[in-house]
């Protein structure tokens, strides 16, 4: 869904079939309030800082993050229990993967532009080699 100017997605509560979003474009989108069985998501373009608005939906199994060029702070995916993939796009802020090591649900990180560009460098991130020591498999765009 590309939504420039919505600002909330109220009514998300009554899609209790509700499996699978995508949300595109949709700058002034401030929360996500739960939807029952959301277990994939796709965001893109939003001006969160954080991912605290994901905190509301407990059955997220994958999480795709698509350019999301204010977001710093992926602490709230420690909150999510049934986190398995999570597909990292263009992220040029963030620089701390670390709340990825306390997703004991995690199986696939696929990383950013950014994180394999420093992985190229000779920079390989520490967390990242610590979850393919865990048997997550960490994966390339």
């Amino acid at each position: 869904m590309d939504a420039p100017g919505l600002p909330a997605l109220r009514g998300l509560e009554n899609c209790p079939g509700l499996r699978k979003l995508d949300l595109r474009r949709t700058e002034s989108l401030t929360e996500l309030p739960e939807a029952g069985s959301l277990t994939e998501l796709s965001l893109s373009h939003l001006p969160w800082p954080d991912l605290s608005p994901l905190t509301a939906h407990p059955s997220l199994r994958k999480l795709e993050l698509g350019t999301m060029e204010k977001l710093t702070d992926i602490s709230a995916l420690t909150a999510l229990p049934a986190l398995a993939e999570i597909d990292f796009i263009d992220l040029p802020l963030l620089t701390d993967t670390g709340p990825l090591l306390d997703v004991e649900s995690l199986r696939r990180v696929k990383r950013s532009r950014q994180m394999r560009a420093q992985a190229l460098s000779d920079r390989p991130d520490p967390v990242l080699a610590e979850l393919e020591t865990r048997e997550v498999t960490v994966d390339w765009h």
